[in-house]
């Protein structure tokens, strides 16, 4: 029988956008991640991007700016 596309998903990187600096950190810490936070507030943007295929060294950078994030609930 022939394979599908569907294999499964390679794990990868979660989105943190429109997160408060603290629960960023809480999810970012449980799974891992070495986090480096610019700014204060909540999630503009963050690299490596949500989606990205996760690397062994799991470093994050997030900017944060005040009031709420950008990201859709």
């Amino acid at each position: 029988s022939a394979r599908t596309a569907a294999a499964p998903a390679e794990p990868s990187t979660p989105s943190f956008l429109g997160l408060s600096r603290r629960e960023a950190l809480t999810r970012a810490y449980a799974a891992g991640w070495d986090v480096q936070v610019s700014g204060v507030g909540y999630v503009s943007e963050q690299s490596p991007p949500p989606g990205a295929p996760l690397v062994p060294e799991r470093r994050l950078a997030l900017r944060l700016v005040p009031g709420p994030g950008t990201a859709s609930p």
